[in-house]
């Protein structure tokens, strides 16, 4: 049994552990054996040797641990949801301290908002992401956590430019939500563009048929900034930083009286709301 070859490789014997049925009689020690389709080989963990029971053929082995994926526990602000649902959204009510907190950071950039709906996305598959690559950044800056900050996204208007996307192909993906796939040139470059203010992210604002628009409010993984001033329409991933320890992980710029955040790779913005407005 795969307990029984574990205790053998612990020991590292031929002999130390007592396998039924091979070889030895009453329960006496034997030989660590193991079957595949097709054939028996005896196991030599002092040589690191499996042998062909039936041709003595003999060939090196190797112990591979094999742990299971990795889960992260979602936030404690998230609402139950159903085993197997992957993304849901949750309604967030108005007068409530989460809803006070969204509506206080549009408006301080665009005071004109009326939220007529906010709902909280629960995506458990990006949620795995995004802390993966916030567990590889750590691992990078040597155990240092990786600067993170909430910026505001606008997936296009299709009624104006006809080149929108709606919401909820970033925030219903399975795999990598904000995706460089559907990025287009911008000002520094083609990346996937965030903005510090709403105001800005407005005027890339998916508008909907009944007049009222959505925003994306997210978490962003920014990590090591490098602002980009003036702006460079070259840049296809960030600069190297100067000290020779690798590139930068977000460039950053101003436009429109706004800071605005450029990534150049998948996993590192999760989609935190869907905020529906008016104004």
């Amino acid at each position: 049994s795969l307990r029984l070859l574990e205790q053998a490789f612990a020991d590292r014997s031929i002999s130390s552990v007592r396998v039924a049925g091979g070889g030895g009689t009453g329960g006496a020690p034997a030989t660590p054996t193991f079957k595949d389709r097709e054939h028996s080989y005896r196991v030599d963990f002092t040589a690191m040797k499996q042998i062909n029971a039936t041709t003595g053929a003999a060939r090196s082995i190797r112990r591979r641990a094999e742990l299971p994926p990795k889960c992260f526990a979602v936030p404690d602000s998230w609402s139950l949801q159903p085993p197997g649902q992957h993304c849901a959204l949750v309604r967030v009510d108005e007068g409530t301290a989460e809803f006070d907190t969204v509506f206080a950071r549009m408006t301080a950039s665009l005071p004109s908002a009326r939220i007529v709906k906010l709902e909280r996305i629960q995506n458990v598959m990006l949620f795995d992401y995004y802390s993966m690559r916030r567990d590889r950044m750590v691992k990078l800056a040597g155990g240092g956590e990786p600067k993170e900050v909430c910026v505001w996204h606008g997936t296009g208007n299709p009624l104006r430019s006809g080149d929108g996307i709606h919401p909820r192909v970033i925030y219903e993906d399975r795999q990598d939500g904000f995706m460089m796939q559907h990025s287009s040139e911008g000002m520094w470059g083609r990346g996937i563009y965030f903005a510090r203010d709403a105001r800005y992210s407005d005027s890339y604002a998916f508008a909907l048929e009944n007049g009222t628009k959505c925003l994306l409010l997210a978490r962003l993984l920014a990590g090591d900034e490098v602002h980009v001033m003036p702006n460079d329409r070259s840049l296809r991933f960030c600069p190297d930083k100067p000290d020779g320890t690798g590139r930068y992980d977000t460039v950053t710029g101003d436009t429109c009286r706004s800071k605005v955040y450029i990534v150049y790779e998948n996993g590192r913005a999760m989609p935190e709301y869907l905020i529906t407005y008016t104004g």
